[in-house]
């Protein structure tokens, strides 16, 4: 285990939240870190084994965002609108060609997706489904995420996805009022779309935009894509993990095996992370850095809308009931539960399906950032370690 902070005493009960999650049954690593926004209180740390041949997971070991990119794509596309090259309320169709990413919401025939804007795909009120979860209909049918679990690893295009999505997944209920969503629903293909908005205005790969727009910005020089920008209908070219100049990343693991997941991982989109990468992006954006004008942060939140109860198995994965989510941005208020004699504060920011997190307390002014590389840990962020570290932070 290594760890370090300031505070002594903060950093001790700090380190036992690090050796108590590192002791919950399947999970084999943990790398986090606790900062305050004006630096006054700062502690990082780490446990476990970062792969199979027992090499140690360090404050400086890379590991896989895991969803907590989709955060920083809803600032890329923010920034985007500050400079007039975007609008929210346009159909993202207007960003695409309609060949290529059109008939993606067409229940019963009738075709909505030219209804769909990119309001709609940052709060996930579009009602599409996810590729990645969902499962086409009929009796034994896997999702995408389960079939690679089952039978192996292998890479999608995005022609491949949206082809899935078009002709073999149902969407979840018809767009709805993007200002006033009765329902949302967490999509991963909202997030592609997404994706492949930012690269059709800019020109270019999401690598390259998020280097000049946000890693260069925010001093991100340990964050990279495990491949190089590829089109709509081939595959990327591999990058090596490591280059000499950073450590090979986290291992992934499904309920405490290791997996071997390299073309998901680049299917998804996701890139590779440190903790003092991650949380330097976090204040940035906190303190509204990364706009030209700071004020542009409150448009992720202009209302809030909690996710529904999760009914199916695939909701129960995602993000769900009590959160609340803004325009790729998600809110928990801890429950009174973990603090009997106070209500807890608020988080805001992301959370990932590998149990990454992206989380900053407005109240109490507190950056957490983490991951603990598990796929059936997706909740762990909010269960347990917020919680903790919330309560600690509250001591003086």
């Amino acid at each position: 285990m290594s760890g370090t902070g300031k505070n002594p005493a903060i950093a001790r009960r700090l380190e036992r939240v690090l050796e108590q999650t590192l002791k919950r049954r399947e999970i084999i690593n943990v790398s986090m870190a606790v900062e305050r926004v004006d630096g006054s209180f700062r502690w990082n740390g780490a446990a476990g084994e970062a792969d199979m041949e027992g090499r140690l997971m360090t404050r400086d070991t890379p590991w896989y965002s895991g969803g907590i990119e989709a955060f920083h794509n809803a600032v890329l596309t923010i920034m985007l609108v500050e400079r007039g090259r975007l609008d929210l309320d346009l159909p993202f169709l207007t960003y695409l060609d309609p060949a290529f990413a059109g008939k993606l919401h067409a229940p019963g025939g009738r075709d909505r997706t030219s209804e769909i804007t990119l309001r709609h795909l940052l709060g996930h009120s579009s009602g599409l489904a996810d590729w990645l979860e969902d499962s086409p209909p009929g009796r034994g049918t896997l999702g995408i995420l389960e079939t690679v679990l089952r039978e192996g690893d292998h890479f999608l295009s995005r022609r491949d996805i949206l082809q899935l999505v078009r002709e073999r997944l149902r969407p979840h209920f018809p767009p709805q009022d993007a200002f006033d969503p009765k329902r949302i629903r967490y999509s991963n293909t909202n997030n592609l779309l997404l994706a492949l908005v930012l690269e059709s205005v800019m020109g270019k790969g999401l690598p390259e935009i998020h280097r000049e727009m946000i890693w260069e910005r925010c001093g991100m020089g340990n964050t990279w894509f495990p491949g190089a920008a590829e089109s709509a209908a081939e595959s990327p070219a591999e990058l090596p993990a490591a280059d000499g100049r950073r450590p090979a990343p986290a291992e992934l693991h499904f309920q405490g095996e290791q997996q071997n997941l390299s073309g998901l991982v680049r299917s998804l989109g996701g890139f590779y992370t440190t903790l003092e990468d991650t949380i330097s992006f976090l204040r940035t954006v906190v303190t509204g850095a990364v706009y030209n004008d700071p004020a542009r942060a409150a448009m992720m939140t202009p209302r809030w809308t909690r996710f529904s109860f999760p009914l199916d198995r695939v909701a129960m994965r995602q993000p769900a009931w009590p959160l609340e989510y803004g325009l790729g941005v998600m809110r928990f208020q801890l429950r009174r539960i973990f603090t009997p004699r106070r209500m807890m504060p608020s988080l805001v920011g992301h959370t990932g399906s590998t149990g990454s997190w992206l989380l900053w307390s407005p109240e109490r002014d507190l950056l957490l950032v983490g991951t603990v590389n598990e796929l059936t840990a997706g909740a762990l962020p909010f269960q347990v370690i917020a919680p903790r570290i919330m309560a600690i932070s509250a001591l003086r």
